[in-house]
């Protein structure tokens, strides 16, 4: 059914998507089944982009930092840095002032997969073709993403699964650790476009400061920032 679903979007005739169809089910019959999709659903396809729907998964620089510091970082290279706090961990690998307290510069224990996963997702605003699907509202994000694949040009409207709920506390992730007042302040420089977008994205006009107690991206009140004393 979703082979003919594609096809009659497409404007295929019967005999062309009865032959798709019977060349992707024919891989199942290897060592390692696979099924062969059409051309237009290859992976291959996204290497430019073309005829497809852009989606950038963005997640709250806070809780970003927080998770990657607590989940990855921390548990393979925290002996690099014994001691190091969240907050001074965070003001180094943001380039506040180059080094942690204890001395230890921050090539010595920040590579460029650290630097990939901690870097901010848009360098400027977005256009209006790419739709921001926020971690922090899946369910809203996913009907924003269907809404984009049922519209023209795609008219793609079948349901999308469920996306995942994520580990348990993900939500109050920024909470779990303390915050220093310069770490905040060099987030929200950083990170102004993802903070922005993601303000819009939640439906408010203009991001607010992230101050204790208040959502960095709504301005509502949720989970705080723990500062330290």
């Amino acid at each position: 059914d979703w082979f003919e679903t594609e096809a009659v979007r497409l404007g295929c005739d019967q005999d062309t998507w009865r032959l798709s169809a019977n060349n992707a089910i024919a891989y199942l019959r290897d060592d390692w089944p696979t099924v062969g999709l059409p051309l237009e659903l290859c992976p291959t396809c996204c290497r430019t982009g073309l005829g497809r729907l852009t989606v950038v998964v963005l997640r709250n620089p806070f809780a970003r930092l927080a998770s990657y510091y607590s989940n990855d970082w921390r548990v393979r290279k925290g002996h690099l840095g014994p001691g190091l706090s969240f907050a001074k961990w965070a003001e180094a690998a943001l380039g506040w002032d180059g080094q942690a307290r204890n001395g230890s510069q921050p090539s010595d224990w920040l590579d460029e997969r650290d630097r990939l996963h901690i870097a901010p997702v848009f360098s400027s605003l977005p256009g209006a073709a790419e739709i921001v699907f926020r971690l922090e509202d899946p369910e809203v994000s996913l009907q924003r993403v269907e809404r984009a694949l049922c519209a023209p040009p795609f008219r793609h409207c079948t349901p999308l699964p469920a996306f995942p709920s994520g580990g348990r506390g993900a939500g109050r992730r920024a909470s779990d650790v303390l915050w220093s007042k310069r770490a905040i302040r060099l987030v929200e420089r950083l990170y102004r476009y993802d903070l922005e977008v993601e303000a819009s994205v939640a439906g408010s006009a203009t991001p607010p400061r992230p101050t204790p107690g208040v959502n960095i991206a709504s301005g509502k009140p949720t989970v705080p920032l723990r500062l330290i004393e």
